[in-house]
């Protein structure tokens, strides 16, 4: 470039590369050790006196092919575990689970991420999965504030009923920090605020995408109109809108959405109308 300056692009995707007409650089998996040792800082070191643990620990890590963000995850959701039974039986989970994807290239990290999912706490996961999955409606990177992402889960009904609003919040809380913990969500840069990496955030929408109670999310797509009708399909149960350029919402616009619990045109300045 004229001013010595280059440009880096970052993408999961060598179309977008070849489409750019780049230099593709590819940036190989972590080698073994360098796996290891990441796991290793983010499980807690104490886990190697565990006795007869070495040999599934390897093999857990194996199965995250050396992706950062996979070993960083399933790293967080086997911390504080001590029982080798347990170890091998989330050895073997890691190796079954599977999501359903429409690009095989996406199984390799979306299957490990998922793991982490299926293992959010026993006695409340439920609960915690639902909070988890109601993150990939904000836009992607979006810096959501932990005030209002709790309030929300409390008016849809997530969290449960308690006798005070304060329990409830106490409760929220309490499942964002386990989301935190198992590395699921992240701390913001800004205060006050967490948010989803990209590829978690695609791995809840693959959830999603298919069966009872469904997600449609075109946050932060810049859209200036609603999604056609025939994009609204009966089984929808969340919608977000968010952070978008939609005016007006047209009075012959009537998706048969029976089951639609919920509806996000926050952050859409211009919307003055709606029908």
């Amino acid at each position: 470039m004229e001013n010595g300056c280059k440009i880096v692009i970052t993408s999961r995707s060598i179309d977008v590369c070849n489409y750019l007409k780049c230099q593709v650089v590819k940036v190989p998996p972590l080698p073994e050790q360098e796996s290891l040792n990441l796991f290793l800082d983010k499980v807690g070191q104490d886990v190697l006196r565990i006795p007869n643990l070495e040999k599934i620990l390897k093999l857990m890590v194996a199965e995250c092919a050396g992706l950062p963000l996979a070993i960083v995850v399933i790293a967080g959701s086997m911390r504080g575990v001590e029982d080798i039974c347990e170890w091998r039986n989330a050895l073997r989970e890691l190796r079954q689970c599977v999501v359903d994807t429409e690009k095989d290239s996406e199984d390799e990290i979306f299957n490990p991420l998922k793991f982490s999912y299926d293992r959010l706490p026993k006695n409340s996961s439920i609960q915690d999965q639902k909070c988890f999955l109601y993150c990939s409606l904000y836009p992607e990177d979006w810096n959501i504030r932990r005030k209002d992402l709790i309030e929300n889960w409390i008016c849809e009904g997530i969290v449960g009923k308690l006798e005070s609003r304060r329990e409830m919040h106490d409760k929220g809380n309490a499942i964002l920090n386990r989301l935190l913990n198992c590395c699921l969500l992240e701390e913001a840069n800004e205060k006050a605020c967490v948010k989803m990496h990209d590829v978690v955030r695609d791995m809840a929408l693959c959830i999603k995408r298919t069966g009872p109670g469904r997600f449609m999310v075109k946050a932060g797509m810049r859209l200036t109109k609603i999604p056609d009708e025939d994009e609204w399909n009966e089984d929808l149960d969340k919608v977000s809108l968010m952070k978008n350029q939609i005016s007006y919402i047209p009075q012959n616009m009537s998706p048969k959405c029976l089951m639609l619990s919920t509806l996000i045109l926050e952050g859409n300045k211009g919307l003055r109308q709606i029908s």
